[in-house]
């Protein structure tokens, strides 16, 4: 039954995948309102390179101009597609097909659970979240969704063990791309180890020297990437779980360091005691660490959910529309508070009242909506670990 259920449902996810690449380029085209403030950065970076400049060492002298606060990897590819394209236009081009590479990966990953892939599938395709943070507002976070997607898919694999070095090498790249591999490096050395010391050592080891090689790229210039990520580790801002916390009067940047260490200790320790498997310990490592980042934004809050809602069932009724519903409203809320910053974005105007300014506490408790409702069942999931519920033993 699953097998041609699974089977109906291709055609349908198909077309959904299809429609939501043809809005992408409507938004890219047609859309006169667009956050440009990543996507200037990025090309400015990239532009500089191009030129044969440093955009480290420009940025280093001007803080309060354009950023490079990319790592030498990303800025690597920055710099080739405008090279390339020579306008702005052509990163959004890479972005979409970013989108594209996402939505054929979610399939793969998802193969087993037709009807979360259906779901995920029309969440990330047709519904106003991706389309406003990641298509209204350019960024890199495709990109990155799309790396984490191809480590889960190759760490479901059932021929996994053949693609072991593969699998280290995609996440060595993706910790040089933003970091993230080296939030999930341990589960995946242990788990291609088999378990033992030595092989584990060594694969974990292959991971870290590709992050480091990727560093000889503009070195030592990049070390202001390092010098602006600590320099956030202060008060919080935007919209991350810190603004709230510190709300309540907590001390937060002294706790920030702590919470992501005991959180993501917490994952590796439910893993190696077989309460979680591969793919769940890879994406609960990531939010263990970006959670309690202090300059989360409501758009990264939207990119963990989606990681969230590939490891967690949601296929009933009612966890469908909740998560529908919960993200369309916490879209519409980004939405009214960034034009309040950026004015231009029609139809959300009278929704400020709600929304609050940027940075305040509504927004940031909006923007963790999804999330919270999740909540219950991401518990649910780490106490109660099933086979029922996890992806393919691994």
């Amino acid at each position: 039954m699953m097998i041609n259920g699974a089977n109906c449902l291709k055609p349908i996810i198909s077309i959904i995948i299809f429609l939501g690449l043809i809005v992408r380029l409507f938004c890219i085209y047609n859309l006169p309102w667009t956050n440009s403030s990543d996507l200037n950065n990025y090309f400015w970076a990239g532009f500089q390179t191009a030129q044969g400049r440093s955009p480290y060492r420009l940025w280093a002298q001007h803080l309060t101009g354009p950023r490079s606060d990319v790592l030498p990897l990303e800025l690597a590819l920055l710099s080739l597609v405008v090279s390339l394209g020579k306008t702005p236009l052509a990163l959004r081009g890479l972005f979409l097909l970013a989108d594209a590479a996402v939505l054929f990966l979610a399939t793969r990953v998802l193969k087993d659970q037709p009807r979360r892939q259906l779901w995920w599938t029309f969440l990330y395709a047709l519904t106003p979240g991706p389309l406003y943070f990641f298509t209204m507002t350019p960024s890199d976070k495709p990109l990155l969704l799309a790396g984490v997607l191809a480590v889960l898919w190759l760490a479901q694999r059932s021929d996994r063990r053949r693609v072991c070095w593969f699998l280290a090498l995609v996440a060595g790249l993706l910790a040089g791309f933003k970091w993230l591999g080296l939030f999930i490096a341990f589960p995946i050395a242990w788990s291609c180890g088999r378990r033992r010391m030595i092989p584990a050592s060594l694969l974990l080891l292959s991971v870290g020297l590709i992050f480091g090689l990727s560093h000889l790229l503009w070195f030592p210039d990049w070390m202001i990437v390092y010098q602006f990520r600590q320099m956030r580790f202060g008060p919080p801002l935007h919209s991350g779980l810190a603004v709230l916390l510190q709300a309540i009067g907590l001390p937060m940047p002294p706790l920030y360091l702590p919470l992501m260490i005991a959180s993501w200790a917490l994952i590796q320790i439910l893993y190696l005691r077989g309460c979680i498997q591969l793919p769940a310990t890879l994406v609960f490592s990531i939010l263990a660490i970006l959670l309690w980042a202090p300059d989360t934004t409501a758009q990264m809050l939207f990119w963990l959910m989606l990681l969230v809602l590939l490891v967690v069932n949601w296929e009933q009724p009612v966890w469908i529309a909740l998560v529908l519903v919960s993200t369309t409203w916490m879209t519409l809320m980004a939405a009214a508070a960034i034009g309040q910053v950026i004015p231009g974005l029609p139809l959300v105007d009278r929704l400020t009242g709600l929304s609050g300014p940027y940075g305040g506490i509504p927004l940031a408790l909006w923007s963790h909506l999804p999330l919270a409702l999740l909540a219950l069942r991401i518990l649910g999931f780490l106490r109660y670990a099933s086979a029922r519920d996890l992806h393919r033993p691994l």
